[in-house]
């Protein structure tokens, strides 16, 4: 059992990874997450601009982060959705070059969206992760998704709650068409 950190965009991508996780280690790990705080308003905000922000005001001091939660962390998932890059083209890293190490130092580990993941579970579509938006595009279009009630466009928690049984039990589906997913699994057990 590993006790582990995460930095993402928001509470559902939380809820997901948090599932996900612990589908692939096999063990029922300890979570803390750093970012975003609980109620969205907090110093860094939501969304990849937080994640960003989280990142730059901790990078000086992550091994110390590390150490410092207690207990201390044994990983620290650093999950920023991989369609910002379609998305914001001026996506820099805070030393102000696009040619950095800072990736490799702080050794994150990225998926393209985790509603792709969701889509990939429930819908084994191919081309899933070229899907611009798919909460609003496929998940949110309707009032259900799937048997899952959708009360508006709004992301809920508790939505994300009912996805991850399906999602962890798909997961090979999902790796297979999400290379992201893919990549996401191979780097955690790389690490673990």
């Amino acid at each position: 059992m590993k006790h582990i950190g995460i930095v993402c965009e928001g509470p559902t991508d939380y809820i997901i990874l948090k599932g996900v996780i612990n589908r692939i280690t096999g063990e029922e790990n300890t979570y803390v997450m750093l970012q975003p705080e609980d109620d969205l308003t907090g110093k860094y905000g939501n969304g990849w601009k937080g994640v960003w922000k989280w990142c730059h005001d901790n990078a000086s001091i992550r091994k110390e982060l590390m150490k410092d939660v207690w207990p201390a962390l044994d990983l620290l998932v650093v999950q920023m959705d991989g369609d910002v890059s379609r998305k914001e083209r001026s996506v820099h890293c805070w030393c102000e070059t696009t040619q950095c190490s800072h990736k490799d130092e702080w050794n994150p580990l990225e998926c393209d969206s985790t509603e792709a993941w969701v889509v990939a579970a429930y819908d084994q579509m191919e081309n899933v992760e070229t899907i611009e938006a798919p909460w609003e595009h496929i998940i949110a279009h309707g009032k259900f998704y799937h048997d899952v009630r959708i009360p508006g466009q709004k992301k809920r928690v508790r939505i994300f709650e009912q996805f991850v049984p399906v999602v962890c039990e798909n997961w090979s589906k999902v790796t297979e068409l999400c290379e992201s997913a893919r990549d996401f699994e191979k780097a955690l057990l790389a690490l673990v």
